[in-house]
C-alpha cells in the first residue's frame, strides 16, 4: 500500500516495483500469487510508461518479466478517471488529456462511490474500447486472470 501524503504515488511504485517482482520471483512454488503495478500515464505515452517499469527491472539487475509470470503492469492514460469516464459511457476522449475534474464534476446520476461501482462491472463486460491504455489494461490484466 502506498503511503499518503509523502510524495507523487506513481514514483513510489516504480521504485517498489523491481521489489515486489523479486519477492514474487522467490515464490514462485505459491501458485496463488500475483502482481499488479499500476500508475497514471500522467501525460506520458503508454508504451513509454510501460517502459520504465521494464526498466527499472534491469536497472535493479533483474530479468525483464516474462510471458509466464503473473505479473501486470497497467497505466490508465491520462489518469484513471479518463477511465472511468469511458466505461461509464464518455466518448471521443483523448489519453493526454486530463479529466479529473470532468470526472469530479460529474454525477452520472449517482454519488462517485456508486460510479466507480459501476465503472468496475463494465470493465469485465465492455469489448475493445476508444482508449489503448484501458484495452492494454485489459490485457495485462489477463495475464494474471486468464
Amino acid at each position: 500500500m502506498a503511503p499518503s501524503g509523502k510524495g507523487a504515488v506513481e514514483a513510489w511504485v516504480l521504485n517498489r516495483y523491481p521489489d515486489e517482482v523479486q519477492v514474487l520471483r522467490s515464490k514462485r512454488f505459491q501458485k496463488g500469487l500475483r502482481l499488479i503495478a499500476v500508475r497514471d500515464g500522467d501525460g506520458i505515452d503508454l508504451a513509454s510508461r510501460k517502459q520504465q517499469f521494464d526498466r527499472a527491472l534491469t536497472e535493479a539487475g533483474q530479468a525483464s518479466r516474462s510471458c509466464e509470470e503473473k505479473i501486470a503492469t497497467v497505466v490508465p492514460c491520462r489518469n484513471i478517471e479518463t477511465w472511468l469516464l469511458v466505461l461509464l459511457d464518455s466518448a471521443d476522449l483523448d489519453e493526454m488529456a486530463d479529466y479529473k475534474s470532468r470526472f469530479e464534476a460529474a454525477s452520472h446520476g449517482t454519488k462517485e462511490r456508486e460510479a466507480l461501482r459501476q465503472a468496475a462491472a463494465r470493465w469485465t463486460h465492455s469489448n475493445a474500447t476508444s482508449l489503448d491504455s484501458l484495452d492494454d489494461g485489459k490485457s495485462e490484466v489477463k495475464r494474471i486472470d486468464p
